[in-house]
């Protein structure tokens, strides 16, 4: 089922085992942020494989370049048993560095700062920009319709 722009995105997260992926955008700290595993898939020339690269040297991520190496990987217990929970355990790890005030020797709670947790921020920050790409892909759905285009639930996003 393919969808056009939804906020029901945190419902459909949390409803699955695993994130299918191609660009390793805000969908993927979205993913991270709530222990879902991530598969980077056939990513997307120039920053996909950027992405998929880093992610995966990283231990976020795992890639899968054809669809064999996506299948042979999903249906391997040893990714569900180990690779997974241990992307998921280094990718939620990255909501919980030290501040750069902790960093450089900052003891106490800055004035005037608004200290709020880090995947907290992380979340917003991701829902925000998913937002703000929504609403612009709406913006341009809406044009090709005018234009005799593709319908808005025949859109599908790609980071």
């Amino acid at each position: 089922t393919v969808l056009g722009y939804t906020r029901r995105m945190p419902h459909l997260m949390a409803a699955s085992d695993l994130l299918i992926q191609n660009a390793g955008g805000v969908t993927c700290l979205e993913a991270f942020s709530v222990g879902l595993p991530v598969v980077m898939f056939d990513p997307l020339p120039g920053h996909g494989e950027d992405n998929a690269r880093q992610m995966e040297r990283h231990g976020t991520v795992a890639l899968a370049e054809r669809e064999p190496d996506l299948a042979r990987l999903i249906s391997d217990p040893a990714y569900w048993d180990d690779v997974a929970p241990n992307g998921c355990e280094r990718a939620l790890a990255l909501f919980d560095r030290p501040s750069v005030a902790t960093a450089i020797g900052v003891r106490g709670p800055v004035r005037g700062a608004h200290r709020a947790r880090p995947a907290r921020t992380a979340v917003r920050v991701a829902i925000a920009v998913a937002l703000i790409a929504g609403v612009l892909e709406a913006s341009h759905a809406g044009e090709e319709l005018a234009d005799g285009g593709v319908s808005p639930a025949h859109v599908q996003s790609n980071d």
